[in-house]
């Protein structure tokens, strides 16, 4: 590839990163490095349509559940022509890793609305439930489906907040305004905390501070270095001046001693003076 082709590319680059970080929570260079990652998994794997992009989301953010997947890919390609391109890529992990409660409540409701007409029907609701409970504890396989049933219900009664039959963005924004654990009850699809981080750890240097679980350990880990350090500091300060005091009380000694055998021993010994133990001390 010749220079000029390689100077092209690098202001093509520079020039999408800037625009994408005016509508984004990254900034220019982090919104570089994302397209350049998306670019290295294009080259690597091909476009990425549904199956690729399925495995990115379960390896990379460990989000595990198939229906969840599929759902997620839908969020991701707003344009609906079958691949994830580098723009919609950047968009999509903003909202997902980086979005306000507002931005993160718009990307959930959109995932769980499967035919877009900004309502959630039971059947939608069950669909994305269907599979969140395993045959044990108790629980044989053919309960199995009036379970699922069962938590779909509980799901209305909680999303449902005017009761009409229809979950409706404004009725899952109060549900989880008034309870945030209600984000993902329909079902997990957005990453975990260590993974969040794992991510943002390939992009910038600030990745603690946007994963809650995180930030609490490492602010605790912080505090009690801090603290160790502080009594580190406390104990070598004691033990000086205990060294300090000794070595002055040893030479007063010493210099007590050296009167004494100047009076020939036998006689009184003159007193230390004050100038005498100004004069000894180190």
């Amino acid at each position: 590839m010749s220079a000029p082709v390689r100077i092209a590319q690098t202001h093509k680059l520079l020039g999408m990163a800037e625009t994408l970080s005016k509508t984004t929570h990254f900034n220019t260079e982090e919104c570089r490095l994302l397209v350049l990652f998306h670019q290295k998994l294009v080259s690597c794997n091909g476009p990425l349509d549904r199956l690729r992009f399925r495995d990115v989301l379960h390896v990379t953010f460990d989000i595990t559940d198939d229906i969840m997947l599929d759902l997620c890919y839908k969020a991701f390609d707003r344009d609906n022509d079958g691949v994830v391109d580098d723009a919609e890529w950047t968009r999509g992990l903003s909202a997902m890793i980086r979005g306000s409660l507002e931005e993160l409540v718009e990307f959930v409701y959109f995932v769980y609305d499967m035919n877009g007409d900004r309502s959630l029907a039971r059947e939608e609701l069950y669909h994305c439930l269907r599979g969140c409970m395993h045959p044990g504890y108790g629980i044989d396989a053919d309960e199995l489906e009036e379970c699922e049933r069962e938590i779909v219900e509980i799901a209305m009664k909680k999303l449902d907040v005017d009761r009409d039959g229809q979950i409706t963005f404004p009725d899952f924004q109060n549900a989880v305004i008034t309870d945030p654990l209600l984000l993902q009850a329909c079902g997990p699809c957005l990453p975990s905390p260590k993974s969040t981080a794992s991510f943002l750890a390939l992009i910038t240097l600030k990745y603690r501070s946007y994963t809650g679980v995180w930030a609490v350990q490492w602010n605790q880990a912080v505090e009690g270095h801090h603290s160790k350090r502080k009594s580190h500091v406390a104990r070598a300060r004691s033990h000086s001046f205990i060294r300090s005091s000794i070595s002055t009380a040893s030479t007063l000694a010493s210099l007590a001693q050296s009167k004494m055998a100047m009076k020939g021993g036998g006689g009184a010994s003159s007193p230390l003076t004050i100038k005498d133990a100004a004069a000894a001390k180190p």
